[in-house]
């Protein structure tokens, strides 16, 4: 790897984590860094300039914050695990309200509708995009959640972690559908207009119809997946614990799932997977970047780096990745 443009590094921290996603707009970098603080937790909400490499500490939190940040219509949503959910207007960089939901450390995936923010703390809550006031919750059999919530329409579709997959109708606010049982959801996708790619700790990817949760076919990773499946073309990007990272094709006319090809990183995959004119790009646990072919899989390049990415981020000519000892390190793009 050449050098980068810039490292930002918060100094004089202990242990510091990274957030697995991070956002740019407007040519600003913002993520959340957690680190350990007189025997506790601290975390911080921060804007960097990728031009000139100047911060803005917007949020500084007395706990965790491990979500990935979520931009929607000029406002960010994020939240710690104190069970506080900030709505922050990134143009001025400012708080514009905060809600406090539930009593336990929260899942911090959430999701966007028009006018409402889901998210699940022990039961899952609707909160409004304007005030940040409680609409609504509703109380599942399990208590636990770490997986994405995505939004269609007037349904959400969301997993629990030691339970089912379901979708959720917001009109009639309850449960249209659900699929498995004492299963572990990490991640979820849409596939085309009527399927989801569903992911769980078991290491199998799962399609399923939208409509009613019936189950079409998967496919066995062989290994824990934690990270959300990237999908192009038709097609599912995937990496698992095992370092295995997949290229997968659903057949439509066959109704099943193919191996298109399967890379064998070094370690654990620690980033998602991303996609960048025709090339796959992706981090190992053992401070590996790669570089690989879309269409074929085959290794452009293998590169030892300061401390593997949790995050690979491109914007313009510029590359980013975010990880816990370099935190941000922008390079041209490669």
């Amino acid at each position: 790897m050449k050098k980068p443009l810039f490292n930002y590094k918060i100094k004089g921290i202990r242990q510091p984590m990274i957030s697995d996603n991070g956002v740019v707009l407007d040519n600003k970098l913002f993520f959340a860094v957690k680190y350990d603080k007189g025997g506790f937790y601290e975390s911080q909400l921060i804007a960097v300039d990728l031009d000139t490499g100047a911060e803005n500490i917007i949020l500084v939190v007395p706990h965790v914050i491990r979500n990935t940040v979520l931009f929607d219509n000029e406002y960010l949503y994020i939240n710690s695990f104190n069970a506080i959910l900030y709505c922050i207007d990134y143009l001025n960089l400012s708080i514009k309200w905060e809600c406090k939901f539930g009593d336990r450390n929260p899942d911090w995936h959430i999701g966007v509708t028009d006018k409402s923010i889901l998210a699940f703390n022990g039961e899952l809550f609707n909160i409004d995009k304007s005030t940040g006031n409680v609409l609504w919750t509703y109380q599942h059999p399990s208590n636990h959640s770490s997986c994405h919530i995505l939004v269609k329409e007037d349904f959400i579709y969301h997993g629990l972690s030691d339970g089912y997959f379901y979708c959720f109708d917001l009109i009639k606010q309850k449960i249209k559908w659900t699929f498995g049982e004492n299963l572990y959801f990490k991640s979820a996708a849409f596939l085309l207009d009527t399927l989801i790619i569903v992911c769980a700790t078991n290491g199998v990817v799962y399609v399923l119809e939208s409509s009613s949760g019936r189950e079409i076919t998967n496919f066995d990773t062989g290994g824990a997946i934690y990270r959300e499946p990237i999908i192009k073309d038709n097609k599912i990007f995937i990496g698992n614990d095992f370092g295995m990272v997949y290229c997968l094709e659903f057949v439509t006319e066959k109704s099943k799932i193919n191996k298109i090809w399967e890379y064998k990183a070094s370690d654990t995959i620690s980033s998602r997977v991303v996609i960048l004119n025709s090339f796959v790009y992706l981090s190992s646990e053992d401070n590996y970047f790669y570089k690989l072919d879309m269409t074929s899989g085959d290794e452009i390049f293998k590169e030892k780096v300061v401390s593997y990415a949790r995050d690979i981020l491109f914007t313009g000519d510029k590359m980013i990745l975010l990880s816990d000892k370099g935190q941000v390190d922008c390079y041209s793009a490669v």
